[in-house]
């Protein structure tokens, strides 16, 4: 995110469904992590141009918001939306090991990009991150609960 006008308003580059996703909330948590975010409330989100504005309410002038540039906004576990049948959330994602379809241990699911041609996740290996493209052809199975994900074995992909 980054500071945008003399007022301050934050413009945001969207994780979730839509802007009404954020429309719907009023306390928020804005920080670079999970655990360095601070409590903050949402005044108003309107959409200009191809991106998201919001105001946060008690923020008057654009330093406070220059102070957060690259900051997230994270919402507490409560305001969460689940999601829809066939999908997860990226940040369920994120900390899972990777196997292979015979069990063998691939690495840890570290990032979700976003990328033209579809998502792709980022498995650290250990020494390496590999991207596994996130299409039912790579992807076997993900187990959120257990934090497992198993995926297609690949000549060369992982090697």
């Amino acid at each position: 995110m980054k500071a945008v006008g003399l007022a301050g308003d934050l413009k945001v580059e969207l994780l979730c469904d839509g802007p009404d996703r954020l429309r719907g909330l009023s306390d928020i948590w804005i920080g670079r992590s999970a655990e360095s975010a601070f409590p903050a409330k949402i005044s108003e989100v309107r959409v200009q141009g191809n991106g998201v504005l919001v105001r946060i309410e008690s923020w008057r002038d654009r330093s406070k918001s220059e102070q957060h540039r690259g900051a997230f906004i994270f919402v507490q576990e409560a305001d969460t939306v689940r999601p829809k049948r066939g999908t997860v959330r990226i940040d369920d994602l994120i900390g899972c090991e990777v196997k292979s379809e015979d069990g063998i241990p691939l690495g840890v699911i570290r990032e979700v990009y976003s990328l033209p041609g579809g998502d792709a996740w980022g498995v650290w290996t250990g020494s390496q991150e590999v991207l596994v493209p996130a299409v039912k052809h790579w992807i076997r199975s993900v187990d959120i609960k257990r934090r497992r994900v198993v995926v297609a074995r690949t000549e060369g992909l992982f090697e």
